[in-house]
């Protein structure tokens, strides 16, 4: 991914945060009475009963809405009625009633006569509190004068039982407020649980490339978050309603767990301590959450939560730390969203779990920590943009330094194959000199000592031709033959050939079939060349044979090339050492320069056998 893909993520990233000033502004601006529209605010009359075996019901009369259950009864299951005067009949348009929150099952009459219901009686998987109600009032149920509308409610413990205030009114204008209010709720609360899965998938994908437990840990933190935002919008949930609380509660719970854990990993903080609490918040939480819902004991639920207090506090504080004495940008704004969740925390704390304030109509804690999650979100996509700017300015430094290193290494291979080419101009030099020093020197030489004693015309001929042969031989090694072995061997035959005939020595070619280009080197093949004519040479001079062998096998085998040079004359002197003679030197020293082996002893024939071994080259 290019640097530059992050930063438009990070944009992308800041949308959910408009979706929910968009949504927080549409319902700071719900109307209360407006135009035609009538608030519902006083119940004429409510009878309680609470309790797993009711008693005779309470009766209050004149009651203020919204009216909370579970602040009166909390921890308790029951009922309650509730009488809501209503006005009379108006011909011009059909009336309709809109509570923002009634639950958690209800029973509506009107007049004394059924009108509908949300939910069967202690349903625990259906809660109507969830989702704004919204009316109709059957003109045939209405009277010309004063209405009453009865509301029953069933409530079960730790949910928001009651009735809020509510509207009444044209059935139009009335549901354009419920559509509305609908759409903020439940729109706001999808928003938050699919951009909370969406951010821990990304995280999740993030920790997967690069295991940074900041990441894991924030994913864990989004997903969980996502879990109660489901529960807003499930106004009939899949499973039993005292274990589905109980998933929720631990979700919540976990999220803001997280959420801290996350804080104190983004301000560095390295001390044990605090991580052992946090991981032993975690299972208490867990056995908390599932012992309030089961057992109907609120006050274990406040201790889950207020223990939740300090450690919140105490990430709060390293963050402020971190924003006050460290060059770290992204403090401050989760500094910020922070604060405004502990402060929505502690509202929606007293507010709507204790119900100190009945007007409350929402809790505001989703929003403040769907705010931080974001701010979050956009801290771990700017903390991975910038690795991977660090990391594309390292590619680039590290591209710099392969080049310079590459321009340096092929100056110093040029240089290289000069010094090669020159040291192999020098040797190719040395080995003319040597081989006319050798060859055509020794001739001349002795050519010479023949005319200066006066020697009859065939020895001189002799020399003559031999020095010509060996001038003709030295031409043929600078001749591209290249690595060819058998056409070398042949030349060398050819230009032998006449004074092999002239000697009267029988010449025996037995040649096979040697490996394509490559199996010699073509230094290699020049210096069998040598050790053949030097061989063939001394046949000539010393053997006084009658008849001369030439093979060349391949053994697959050994992976080597035999050349084999055979005569049937008197042999090599007893009395002269291995190796003395210059011309065995010279043979000895080229067979050890290509990394052959030359043995040089008696043949079947009784003469001399001149033994070459040449390993083949394996080249790609």
């Amino acid at each position: 991914m290019p640097p530059a893909a992050p930063r438009r993520l990070g944009w992308l990233w800041l949308l959910p945060a408009i979706v929910l000033a968009a949504a927080l502004l549409a319902m700071q601006g719900l109307p209360g009475r407006s135009g035609s529209l009538e608030t519902i605010a006083r119940a004429s009359q409510v009878s309680y009963q609470a309790g797993p075996a009711p008693g005779t019901p309470s009766v209050e009369t004149r009651v203020d809405l919204p009216n909370r259950f579970d602040r009166r009864f909390r921890g308790q299951p029951g009922t309650a009625s509730y009488t809501v005067p209503l006005p009379g009949r108006v011909a011009s348009a059909p009336i309709a009633v809109f509570f923002p929150r009634v639950g958690n099952q209800v029973e509506f009459r009107l007049n004394g006569q059924w009108l509908a219901q949300l939910g069967t009686p202690g349903n625990g998987r259906f809660d109507a509190a969830k989702s704004p109600t919204w009316l109709p009032l059957p003109d045939e149920l209405l009277r010309p004068e004063a209405n009453a509308l009865e509301v029953t409610i069933h409530a079960q413990p730790g949910r928001w039982s009651g009735l809020s205030n509510g509207l009444v009114g044209p059935a139009d204008a009335v549901g354009r407020v419920f559509r509305l209010q609908l759409a903020m709720r439940t729109g706001a609360a999808m928003t938050f649980c699919v951009s909370m899965l969406i951010m821990g998938a990304l995280a999740l994908g993030l920790w997967r490339h690069e295991r940074r437990a900041l990441y894991l840990c924030f994913a864990a933190a989004a997903i969980t978050g996502a879990v109660p935002n489901l529960d807003r919008v499930l106004v009939e949930v899949p499973l039993n309603g005292t274990v589905w609380s109980a998933g929720v509660a631990v979700a919540r719970a976990w999220h803001i767990a997280l959420m801290c854990g996350y804080l104190l990993l983004l301000a560095g903080v390295e001390h044990r301590t605090p991580w052992r609490v946090l991981q032993a918040y975690l299972p208490l939480a867990t056995v908390l959450a599932v012992l309030t819902k089961a057992l109907g004991v609120p006050l274990l639920w406040d201790v889950c939560l207020g223990l939740l207090v300090p450690i919140g506090m105490y990430s709060l504080w390293h963050i402020a730390r971190r924003a006050l004495h460290a060059d770290d940008r992204y403090a401050w704004p989760l500094l910020a969203s922070g604060l405004v969740a502990a402060v929505a925390a502690l509202h929606d704390y007293g507010a709507v779990l204790l119900g100190l304030r009945d007007e409350t109509h929402f809790a505001i804690l989703p929003h403040a920590t769907f705010l931080i999650v974001i701010v979050m979100g956009w801290v771990i996509v700017e903390r991975y943009a910038r690795a991977l700017r660090d990391h594309h300015e390292l590619a680039q430094t590290l591209e710099q330094r392969v080049r310079e290193r590459e321009a340096s290494l092929h100056e110093s291979l040029a240089a290289l194959r000069a010094s090669e080419n020159e040291q192999a101009v020098l040797s190719e030099r040395q080995r003319i000199m040597r081989d006319i020093h050798d060859g055509v020197g020794a001739q001349l030489v002795g050519l010479i000592s023949l005319v200066g004693h006066g020697s009859d015309r065939a020895p001189l001929r002799e020399h003559a031709q031999a020095a010509l042969d060996e001038l003709r031989i030295a031409v043929d090694a600078l001749q591209t033959a290249g690595d060819d072995l058998a056409t070398v061997l042949g030349t060398t035959r050819y230009r032998l050939q006449q004074r092999f005939d002239a000697a009267g020595i029988a010449f025996d070619w037995q040649v096979d079939a040697v490996p394509g280009t490559g199996a010699l080197t073509p230094s290699a093949v020049m210096h069998a060349q040598r050790i053949l004519h030097e061989a063939l040479t001394n046949v000539l001079k010393h053997a006084q044979a009658k008849r001369v062998t030439v093979a060349l096998h391949h053994s697959t085998e050994t992976g080597s090339i035999e050349v084999l040079v055979e005569d049937d004359g008197g042999g090599l002197p007893q009395s002269a050492p291995r190796g003395r003679g210059h011309g065995l030197r010279n043979m000895h020293s080229r067979a050890e320069a290509i990394g052959g082996q030359l043995t040089i002893g008696q043949s079947t024939q009784g003469g001399t056998c001149v033994r070459l071994m040449l390993p083949i080259v394996r080249r790609p």
